[in-house]
């Protein structure tokens, strides 16, 4: 027995580590070339050019031309002109007005390229024709890509000017007009 004895630990533990290799081998062939039941909800669509969403007709002459699936509507955009009493307060001054109307509201967003202030603030002021006073529409706010805000407004009132000001103060007024464009009526 004390012959036998040394030997009895060590070859139950190659049996152990044998039987954990053949699981683990079976476990990792019978998993090449599956799909994870997780990965059957996720459907994936290609949207990058040159892919195709239409077959070709058999026998067809010609090439096929690739149809595509809108990643986002096609917005409507409106530059922004720099005003040239502003380069006193910024120099050269950029910006856009992107818009859709959706119903019977115009949704719009304002994007400007304006050097960072130290005090003070950019605020959108919105003066449809009918109206003598522009109104505050909001406070651009800084984002990776400059100054962008957004708000909306009843179709009814345009035509309607957009107008970019420099506020050192809230005052309720326009300040220092900055950029100006005009949204027109559809």
């Amino acid at each position: 027995m004390k012959k036998i004895l040394p030997f009895i630990f060590p070859s139950v533990a190659l049996l152990i580590v044998l039987f954990l290799l053949f699981r683990w081998y079976v476990m990792n062939t019978q998993r090449r070339g599956q799909i994870n039941s997780n990965d059957l909800k996720t459907q994936v669509e290609e949207l990058l050019p040159g892919s195709t969403f239409s077959t070709p007709t058999p026998g067809a002459s010609g090439s096929t031309r690739p149809s595509f699936k809108p990643a986002a509507p096609d917005l409507k955009t409106v530059t922004l002109e720099p005003i040239a009493s502003s380069s006193a307060v910024v120099e050269s001054p950029q910006g856009s007005v992107r818009y859709s109307i959706q119903g019977q509201q115009l949704n719009f967003s304002v994007f400007a390229d304006l050097p960072t202030l130290t005090t003070g603030q950019y605020q959108v002021w919105v003066q449809p024709s009918n109206e003598a006073q522009p109104a505050k529409a909001f406070v651009l706010s800084t984002e990776k890509g400059g100054y962008t805000g957004s708000s909306s407004l009843s179709v009814t009132q345009l035509p309607a000017e957009v107008i970019v000001s420099y506020e050192h103060t809230n005052t309720g007024k326009v300040g220092q007009t900055i950029l100006k464009g005009q949204l027109e009526k559809p």
